[in-house]
């Protein structure tokens, strides 16, 4: 069954006043996580995944998966037999890049974005999904609109998507962790983020740490970093200085502040962000 599903990267507008509240949920390695906020009422559910089911971001068995959701559709006992959804899934096979377009008239935007995804995919276009998002402008050339385009592999999207589908779930935006969070961090911090500056952010899971670049509360970059086996502290501290210099390197400004997001206190974790002074 082929799903025609893009991957987004913008706030489905459209369902902004549904006559049903759209949900959330997140699906990675360890953990089903539901999230309904309908006006003053909250229903939160979770539910652990045994190993074997998503292994490193992708589906490895699809049956259990779906069985997985069909027990957690039961514990939400919502009365609607469809129920809307934004999907939020590991970005360990997701890949961003930030580019650049000239001013442009609106309807043109459109176009021009979509033909820069065709040249920085690193796949063949019609093998992933991307979309994009504006995320700022610059003064290069007389200035340009920066924005964020994001891509996945169409098979790893579709084996989620399927799964959801066989419970009634309709997905109407999928989208990355790091995506996710920053989004909130935006509308939750808007008083402490500083304009223009850009932040180091760290998000830590079971799975590993997801590594960003925000700036005006919108994500730049992201790299997604398994658990080390070895050398813990040393081998993060040494893939955040890459993050830091990447970021120097590519727009000339360096990054002295960072927004840390974890379950619980990790000393590698704590003593690798104090050796790099942030």
């Amino acid at each position: 069954m082929k799903i025609k599903m893009k991957f987004s990267l913008k706030f489905p507008t459209k369902y902004l006043n549904p006559v049903q509240a759209i949900s959330g949920l997140e699906l990675t390695d360890s953990f089903l996580r539901f999230l309904n906020i309908n006006n003053s009422h909250t229903k939160e559910f979770s539910l652990r995944l045994p190993p074997g089911i998503i292994e490193k971001g992708q589906v490895k068995d699809f049956n259990k998966l779906v069985a997985a959701l069909n027990q957690l559709r039961r514990q939400l006992q919502l009365s609607h037999k469809t129920i809307p959804i934004i999907v939020t899934i590991s970005a360990n096979n997701v890949y961003s890049q930030v580019f650049n377009l000239p001013y442009l008239a609106l309807s043109k935007i459109e176009e021009a974005a979509k033909l820069n995804l065709k040249m920085i995919s690193p796949l063949n276009i019609n093998a992933v999904y991307s979309d994009w998002q504006i995320i700022g402008e610059n003064m290069l050339s007389g200035g340009q609109l920066e924005l964020l385009g994001a891509f996945i592999r169409s098979d790893v999207a579709d084996d989620f998507l399927r799964a959801l589908q066989a419970n009634n779930f309709l997905v109407v935006a999928l989208e990355f962790i790091p995506l996710s969070v920053a989004r909130a961090i935006k509308k939750i911090m808007v008083k402490e983020i500083v304009a223009a500056k850009p932040y180091l952010f760290l998000f830590i899971s079971n799975e590993g740490l997801d590594v960003s670049i925000l700036k005006d509360g919108n994500l730049y970059f992201n790299k997604f970093i398994s658990w080390p086996r070895e050398n813990v502290r040393s081998s993060i501290g040494l893939e955040l200085q890459k993050v830091i210099n990447f970021y120097y390197g590519r727009w000339g400004v360096s990054i002295s502040d960072l927004i840390l997001i974890s379950p619980e206190k990790i000393a590698d974790v704590e003593e690798a962000i104090k050796e790099l002074g942030l």
